[in-house]
């Protein structure tokens, strides 16, 4: 974004306004070529019309992206520029994985397309929504970001009817979302739902992949990935009944060990969410098939390889003192609203922090969203080393502390190559 100030006194003060309230002030410090490239689309025989951006295509056709509900039951739909050319779709493409997101495929305009930023906005941020609501009138407003999470990204201000699917920016003039909805008032004003950068990215690689275009090169790693310890240095069990699969993915591994009950409980969402909730199921199988006495856990990590673990003899109350950092919503949820479930199964905590990595790595395997999972599963590692220092402090002679040290250290390395792998194959 070119701001129209110049100096470090004019930056100063500029920031200082953004910080001190900036929710819905409408703004027009968009380069001019940005401004260009922000359309209004109109379904002229719906009678709907809503916002986009034009985005690269394959060199001979472009992109416009919008929302998925401007467009849901269009067979045709046309864009008009700022420069007051109106182009006729060649195809309207939607997303099949669930995002609100569309692109209409257009001729060359002669306009220089924007990027989609490939890191998130974080929250307090400072965003430009643009959109051609209200009379048509084409303007951006200055949104703080309140959240990112599962694919969504909420902000402050408010969306007027026609801004749906117009492009958010950050301060750098990169595309971070698409308008989606408003959601109702919130402490300080209107709180918007916006579709974020992640399916953004992954729809509109997906789309340029049907074009023919060739997906990006990964980055080149600065730092080797970490090595995770050696499997032999846990005891593993295998846990493989008839009609497991193996080799094919880490859903159709847990699908495959789940019965119909299993599945039918875990049913619902997308395949990251389906993978998440399978993994709980089947942890739940393993325990429960565990002979003896005791209360026990059970983790399942792919590749056959289960690990069952004695509950230590500590309250999960307790392994939240030794919690320092992310004592954020998930934290809330987890560790204390549904903490109360768990409160004398300590190893609750690593149930759940498998089952966030599972599903990131169902995410990057089949090339889909991770909805926040990858996001979630670096939390729990954090929350899992809580949870050593807790049982080191409160109860070290538990029998299992040397595997839960290792299995902890193996889990957060594993963590750490999904997250890197994350980064460089979030977009299929």
């Amino acid at each position: 974004m070119k701001m129209k100030m110049k100096g470090v006194l004019g930056a100063v003060v500029l920031m200082f306004a953004l910080v001190a309230n900036v929710s819905g002030q409408s703004v027009e410090e968009l380069s001019p070529e940005t401004w260009d490239t922000i359309g209004r689309i109109n379904v002229p025989l719906l009678q709907q019309a809503g916002s986009g951006v034009l985005l690269a295509g394959d060199g001979t056709q472009f992109l416009v992206l919008t929302a998925r509900h401007v467009v849901e039951d269009a067979a045709w739909a046309t864009v008009t520029f700022r420069n007051g050319k109106t182009y006729k779709s060649k195809r309207i493409l939607r997303d099949k994985m669930g995002s609100d997101s569309a692109v209409l495929v257009i001729e060359d305009p002669g306009l220089k397309p924007v990027d989609v930023a490939d890191t998130s906005p974080q929250r307090g941020e400072v965003i430009l929504a643009c959109g051609y609501g209200g009379q048509g009138r084409l303007i951006g407003q200055l949104n703080v970001v309140q959240s990112e999470t599962r694919g969504q990204l909420m902000m402050t201000g408010k969306l007027r009817k026609g801004d749906s699917g117009g492009p958010i920016f950050d301060l750098r003039s990169r595309v971070v979302g698409i308008n989606s909805l408003s959601t109702g008032p919130m402490s300080g004003g209107q709180r918007n739902t916006a579709v974020s950068w992640r399916p953004v990215l992954a729809f509109v690689h997906r789309v340029r992949g049907g074009l023919g275009v060739p997906a990006p090169t990964p980055p080149k790693e600065v730092k080797p990935e970490p090595e995770a310890p050696p499997v032999t240095g846990l005891p593993w069990r295998n846990y493989s009944p008839a009609g497991a699969i193996n080799g094919q993915g880490i859903f159709q591994e847990i699908h495959s060990r789940c019965t119909p009950a299993d599945r039918s409980r875990a049913a619902g969402g997308d395949r990251v969410t389906f993978t998440h909730e399978l993994t709980h199921q089947l942890h739940a199988r393993i325990r429960n098939g565990v002979g003896g006495t005791g209360r026990v856990n059970a983790v399942y990590v792919g590749g056959g390889k289960a690990l069952v673990m004695r509950e230590p003899k500590l309250t999960l109350s307790t392994v939240r003192r030794y919690v320092t950092k992310y004592k954020n919503s998930t934290y809330n949820l987890y560790l204390v609203t549904q903490g109360r479930w768990w409160e004398n199964e300590p190893l609750y905590v690593l149930d759940e922090a498998v089952s966030y990595a599972n599903g990131t790595q169902a995410a990057i395997e089949g090339g889909y969203d991770p909805h926040g999972s990858d996001m979630f599963m670096m939390y729990f590692c954090h929350y899992a080393d809580a949870l050593v220092q807790a049982v080191e402090v409160h109860d070290p002679s538990y029998p299992d502390l040397e595997t839960l040290r290792a299995f902890v250290a193996w889990h957060k390395a594993r963590c750490q190559k999904l997250a890197a792998a994350g980064r460089m194959t979030l977009s299929p």
